[in-house]
């Protein structure tokens, strides 16, 4: 396969790592709902090599962002684990932060408030998310 690719990603990956570099300075792991392509994972954990970056996504994507974290060969970001809002559990605690981009405008209402109380009952006090999207 080859990787999947999304011209929104490679626009928009360098500005968001900016936002990033300051939000997740005291982070140790981080967990990103909805990878997709796998390019932002990337991108951010060669940028912030400080964190464990956890992909995860649909397992639908999963092949698409295994193809970008085996050809990044980073000590810092791991392969895709389940996660379908609404669906699966959220991982065990560990992750003092949590990424998403582009995931809750194409979620339904429920999802994303499953979405969040999962996030809220996942990261300690102090915990950091970060969400990007195309909001009004």
């Amino acid at each position: 396969m080859s990787k999947p690719f999304s011209q929104a990603c490679e626009n928009n990956k360098a500005p968001i790592l900016a936002v990033l570099r300051d939000a997740f300075e005291q982070a140790s792991k981080v967990l990103e709902i909805g990878s997709g392509t796998g390019q932002h994972a990337v991108h951010f954990a060669a940028g912030l090599p400080h964190l464990h970056w956890q992909t995860s996504d649909v397992p639908l994507h999963h092949e698409g962002i295994n193809a970008w974290v085996n050809e990044a060969d980073l000590p810092n970001l791991a392969a895709p684990i389940s996660l379908h809002i609404g669906q699966d559990c959220f991982p065990e605690t560990g992750f003092d932060a949590v990424y998403s981009a582009n995931t809750a405008h194409i979620m339904f209402a429920h999802e994303v408030q499953q979405m969040m109380a999962g996030i809220a009952g996942l990261l300690p006090a102090g915990g950091v998310f970060c969400q990007y999207g195309p909001f009004i």
